[in-house]
């Protein structure tokens, strides 16, 4: 989790993970990927219920989960479950996402 300072700067203030399942391992990446995001808004409720988020992440195909394309029923579940919560999601280049690319370099 990060948040801008006043000269538009990304400053982590929290970090946080949780280690997949083997059932977990094997769902395909898309829903790995939105189970953490929808894992993470949980984490923080209180802080990300009723907050405007701007979700970066270097996965293209997560923007779609909250239009209204047809996906599994647990993708379709999921997206249902983030629509509460005052998000967007963008993508950006891997190499450009420095906070979770230190993480995951370790």
């Amino acid at each position: 989790m990060a948040q801008k300072d006043k000269l538009g700067n990304k400053n982590a203030i929290a970090y946080e993970s949780q280690k997949l399942t083997p059932t977990q391992s094997n769902w395909s990446v898309i829903e790995r990927e939105a189970y953490a995001i929808l894992w993470a808004l949980n984490k923080f409720h209180d802080i990300t219920f009723g907050a405007h988020i701007t979700i970066l992440c270097d996965h293209d195909p997560l923007k779609y989960l909250l239009e209204n394309t047809r996906h599994s029923p647990k993708l379709t579940r999921w997206s249902l479950a983030i629509q509460q919560y005052h998000i967007c999601i963008l993508h950006i280049k891997g190499s450009t996402n420095v906070l979770a690319d230190g993480l995951s370099r370790i």
